[in-house]
């Protein structure tokens, strides 16, 4: 599993950020006026990336002069992230999907739909992140977090310039008559394995954004979350209802005004009251497709 991106790019201009996010090398000396000079991770050109240490925008003179302009050899970062996506899934191989889809124990031709995609630059997993328009706007890492024990993902930096973003968005039917909202990419593909092209993901339930709500216009909305249990507080000793709780009631405000309907979903996809005792807690989609694997 690929370590989790370096730390050492917060102390970096904003500007250059998302780059060495992604594995570009990063020298912020190396400078020329207000842009920061780099090798390419796309052609390796020595010193022909230039990004501007404020506005993210860049070129490779290299790249730009043997590339089609409509390809991205140039502009901000989000065109760094959609070019990068590109040539990932173009140098993705299936084979390479056949450990990550054991490993989440999904189907390898659903994380290929997904457009997850192994990164062209340091072969990271990447799951791109769709804004309501389906334009993507983020790209994640997924990696190793040594505090938590477990892989995670990672949305690119800088927050305020690409934030957090919907998984799925591509493959949403606009005419279907249901939309799942699941929590994390992994879940989403195996809700969608299920009941098709009518599943959004978020990345974490404090996520969810003002400018998604047009998307469940109309819609009857199950929010698949996971099974958590009532907490026992450290301090006090006393039972505290689920973290989720506080959240679905947030996010059912936000869309209730436009959408049909909204429902709590259980692990099943099928209408439940949360949390359900006789599961484990964090119980998911995941968990009860693969039950009896």
């Amino acid at each position: 599993m690929p370590k989790a991106p370096r730390k050492k790019s917060k102390d970096l201009p904003k500007g250059v950020r998302p780059f060495a996010f992604h594995g570009t090398d990063v020298d912020p000396s190396n400078t020329s006026g207000d842009q920061i000079v780099c090798q390419c991770s796309f052609c390796g050109s020595e010193e022909k990336l230039w990004i501007h240490r404020d506005t993210t925008k860049w070129q490779c003179f290299i790249c730009r002069a043997e590339r089609r302009k409509e390809e991205g050899a140039s502009g901000n970062s989000t065109g760094f992230l959609r070019l990068l996506h590109t040539l990932s899934l173009e140098s993705t191989e299936p084979e390479h999907y056949e450990e990550l889809a054991h490993d989440r124990k999904l189907h390898p031709n659903s994380l290929m739909r997904w457009g997850v995609a192994k990164s062209y630059i340091d072969g990271t997993w990447l799951v791109p992140g769709y804004n309501s328009k389906g334009q993507m706007c983020n790209l994640y890492r997924y990696g190793w977090n040594y505090k938590t024990k477990r892989s995670m993902l990672y949305p690119t930096p800088p927050s305020e310039i690409h934030g957090h973003q919907l998984f799925g968005v591509p493959q949403l039917d606009p005419s279907c008559d249901t939309i799942y909202l699941c929590e994390s990419i992994w879940d989403s593909i195996a809700a969608w394995e299920i009941v098709g092209d009518c599943v959004l993901g978020i990345p974490t339930l404090q996520t969810f954004r003002d400018s998604w709500v047009e998307l469940f216009k109309g819609k009857h909305v199950r929010l698949a979350l996971d099974n958590d249990h009532p907490r026992t507080n450290k301090i006090t000793g006393e039972e505290e209802p689920p973290a989720v709780l506080s959240v679905l009631q947030r996010i059912s405000s936000m869309i209730s005004g436009v959408a049909r309907s909204v429902e709590y979903s259980s692990h099943d996809l099928e209408s439940s009251e949360l949390p359900n005792l006789q599961l484990p807690s964090g119980y998911d989609v995941r968990d009860w497709i693969n039950a009896d694997d």
